[in-house]
């Protein structure tokens, strides 16, 4: 039998020993020796996070950005220095620069990476679980700011957009996300390796390589319509696993260069601000406000209608299960209907003897 140390992030390895019995059996004695060892940075922590979970750019940057902030109150920790007294200092250093949510999506990153590296022994139980005792920051916390939850666009703010834009690549990309209620990144990376030309004799099919519901055994597609299909075919390319949509210096745009073409368009031409993610919430306000959420479901590709009520933003569809209610509370206390009785008829007047 042997014995294990949990005091993985002391600087320490633990040794296997010999359980030494008497024959007695009455007792039992243990042994222990450490052999010291290099304690492992967070920064290598994070690559051996990254290198098992193969994340995609946008989400190791995420990450990498993360364990950044921590360089900035604590350059050089290590596993066996950084613990939730250093989380929490971290959040109160953050409150003045980002808003909650933000703030949360930062230690939420950094609790992750630990709980991975307990669970591969890279530090101990206790030190992962040390760092969920910091609480996140709840909404009406008035250390920091909270931003207002992302809604739709009036098309008025995006028709005056496409009267402005004078590049149409930016233009079209902004009229397909419209349509399809596309995430930015979709359009970004669309190519004809995608799209099935002959999926019905009218329409095409589009099918990503990549989306977020994947792990959980779900298919992303997309129906592209006429239109759509005129704004790809000026953009086709003759190499099909290329981008539809490339930038000036002939790379593909990316979610972020797309986005500052959007805002450079508002603030040249003085119009009302948004962001091409908000038109995903336009997309599925008009889809459930025409045909129901079950379709405004099947066109964002959530797995969970409760998600796709965070994109529909129409005040009536939310009182609908409300005015059944009080319909049926009107049934049942309304007062009893009063029998119904025939009018009195005058047979013959009595005029006395």
């Amino acid at each position: 039998m042997s014995v294990v140390s949990t005091r993985r992030d002391s600087g320490v390895r633990p040794a296997y020993n010999l359980l030494i019995c008497l024959p007695t059996m009455d007792t039992i004695y243990f042994e222990w020796d450490q052999v010291p060892v290099r304690t492992l940075s967070l920064h290598e922590v994070l690559e051996e996070f990254i290198k098992h979970h193969k994340l995609d750019p946008k989400t190791e940057h995420r990450f990498r950005t993360s364990f950044k902030r921590i360089d900035e109150i604590k350059p050089n920790a290590d596993t066996s220095n950084f613990g939730k007294k250093d989380l929490l200092l971290l959040q109160n250093y953050l409150t003045d620069k980002y808003d909650r949510r933000y703030i949360n999506r930062f230690t939420t990153d950094i609790r992750r990476v630990f709980k991975w590296a307990a669970l591969f022994d890279l530090v101990s139980n206790a030190k992962s679980h040390e760092l969920t005792l910091v609480p996140q920051l709840q909404k009406g916390d008035r250390r920091c700011r909270e931003n207002k939850k992302r809604t739709n666009v009036p098309d008025e703010y995006v028709e005056a957009f496409q009267k402005h834009c004078r590049r149409p690549v930016t233009a079209d990309m902004v009229e397909l996300e419209s349509i399809h209620g596309m995430r930015p990144g979709k359009v970004c990376n669309l190519k004809p390796c995608m799209i099935d030309f002959k999926y019905d004799g009218e329409n095409w099919l589009a099918q990503p390589e990549e989306h977020k519901t994947a792990g959980k055994g779900f298919t992303r597609s997309f129906v592209l319509c006429k239109r759509s299909q005129e704004i790809l075919k000026k953009y086709m390319p003759d190499d099909p696993n290329r981008h539809f949509f490339l930038n000036d210096k002939g790379n593909p745009f990316t979610p972020n260069v797309f986005g500052k073409a959007v805002k450079k368009v508002i603030d040249k031409h003085g119009l009302q601000k948004f962001v091409p993610y908000q038109l995903r919430h336009n997309a599925a306000t008009k889809t459930a406000m025409e045909h129901g959420r079950e379709y405004a479901q099947e066109l964002l590709g959530h797995a969970k209608p409760e998600m796709t009520d965070n994109y529909i933003h129409d005040p009536t569809l939310g009182t609908e299960k409300i005015q059944k209610l009080a319909v049926e509370r009107n049934r049942k206390f309304a007062p009893p209907p009063s029998p119904e009785y025939p009018e009195p008829r005058i047979l013959r007047i009595f005029r006395g003897s």
